[in-house]
C-alpha cells in the first residue's frame, strides 16, 4: 500500500523522466499533499532493543523504557512508567511487536 506523499513523489519523478513541464499550481497542490499526509501520519521509528544479562531486553526511549523477560517459558513486557505487565507472550518477536505497537500508540496519543 502506497501513502500520498509517495504517490506525489512519483508523480514529480515521473514528469521530470519524461520532461513534462508541470504548472506551479500543479507542484504545489502534490507538495501540499505530501507534506500534509506526512504531518498527519509521522513515521514513527522502532523500538530499539539492547539484551541485557540473561534472558532480558530492554528499549530505552525518551517516554519511558520497555523490558522484556523470559520467565515461566513466556516473554513478559513491561513499561516501566506504570510498572503493569502489559502481556504475556510465547515469542520474542510478538513481545516485540506488542511493545512497539504500545510506543506507537503513545505517540500517536501525545501529537494529537
Amino acid at each position: 500500500m502506497r501513502t500520498e506523499p509517495e504517490e506525489a513523489y512519483e508523480a514529480v519523478k515521473y514528469y521530470e523522466a519524461n520532461n513534462i513541464n508541470i504548472d506551479a499550481f500543479r507542484a504545489k497542490k502534490l507538495c501540499d499533499m505530501a507534506f500534509y499526509e506526512g504531518q498527519s501520519s509521522p513515521n514513527i521509528k522502532q523500538l530499539e532493543w539492547e539484551k541485557g544479562d540473561g534472558k532480558y531486553w530492554e528499549a530505552i526511549t525518551p517516554i519511558g523504557t520497555y523490558s522484556i523477560t523470559f520467565d515461566f517459558g513466556v516473554y513478559v513486557t513491561l513499561y516501566d512508567m506504570d510498572n503493569v505487565v502489559d502481556g504475556e507472550w510465547r515469542s520474542l518477536a510478538k513481545a516485540k511487536i506488542a511493545c512497539n505497537n504500545d510506543f506507537k500508540r503513545r505517540v500517536m496519543e501525545c501529537l494529537e
